[in-house]
Parts: structure tokens; C-alpha cells; sequence
């Protein structure tokens, strides 16, 4: 007989979907677009279609992860601050970056304003991206033994 699904064990595990689609959601939009941060080319093409086609999905899961994280990282510990205030940082960083994008497809910009909406985009994804690594790879980092506590889903 397969065991019921309670609120208690569903919650966690949709955010755990969530979260990794957040994870991979960034690193195909990385993907994308890190050959046309470095150029002046821009995106165009298929890689457009792309990170177009896995930004709306994206933002949907950061938008989630933000809700249903945000009561337990309002509260945090002396041994996990630099955790908690990357959370907070990376939806920081979400707002300027998806707004952007959002923005620069309405036709009431004209060309300065699009290459600024742009440069805003850039700025606000390389802080995105710094953040959200560290985030990743913070609860990696403790040691044997200690309690996980901390970096666990509830």
C-alpha cells in the first residue's frame, strides 16, 4: 500500500523541484547568455529563443522559492548569516533583473532607454549570479559532523 501524501511531505518536496528548477533554469540561461556578455553582439538566434523560452519559467520558480523560503530565512543564526543574506540578496537582485526584460519588450523605450534597460539586465545578472552560486555552495561547505540544521528544507 504506497504511503499517503501529506501537506508535511509535500510542501518540501515541491520545493525541492522548485529549487531545482531555479538551478537549472540559471544554468541554461547562463549558457545562453554568458557568449554575448562578453560581446556586443547581443543574443540572437536560437540562443535568444532560448533564454526567452526558460526566463518566464524561471522566474516563476524564483517568485515560489521566495514565498515559501522567506518565513525561514527571516530568522537567522550567528553560524549562518552569509546563507541567509544571500537568500535575501538574490531576490534582490531578481527584481531589477526581471523587470528589465520585462520592460524592454514594451515600445515605449526608446533606444538609450533599451541600452539601458539592457546594461541594468547585465549588472543585475552578474550580481545574480554571484549570489545564487554562493547560496548553492554554502551548505557544501560545512564540516563533517556538524548539524545540517541550518540548510534543511522544512
Amino acid at each position: 500500500m504506497p504511503p499517503s501524501i501529506t501537506t508535511k511531505s509535500f510542501i518540501p518536496f515541491i520545493q525541492r523541484v522548485a529549487g531545482c528548477a531555479v538551478l537549472m533554469g540559471f544554468a541554461g540561461l547562463f549558457l545562453t547568455a554568458y557568449p554575448a556578455f562578453w560581446g556586443e553582439a547581443g543574443l540572437s538566434g536560437y540562443r535568444l529563443f532560448l533564454h526567452a523560452g526558460m526566463a518566464p519559467v524561471f522566474a516563476v520558480c524564483v517568485t515560489f522559492l521566495a514565498l515559501a523560503r522567506a518565513p525561514r530565512h527571516a530568522e537567522c543564526s550567528s553560524g549562518s548569516i552569509l546563507w541567509h543574506g544571500c537568500f535575501w540578496l538574490i531576490l534582490i537582485a531578481a527584481v531589477p533583473l526581471i523587470l528589465s526584460s520585462v520592460l524592454a519588450m514594451f515600445a515605449i523605450y526608446g533606444t538609450q532607454a533599451q541600452r539601458l534597460l539592457l546594461r541594468i539586465h547585465r549588472g543585475s545578472a552578474v550580481f545574480f549570479s554571484a549570489f545564487i552560486v554562493l547560496y548553492a555552495l554554502l551548505p557544501l561547505g560545512r564540516r563533517p559532523g556538524e548539524s545540517d540544521s541550518r540548510f534543511r528544507v522544512e
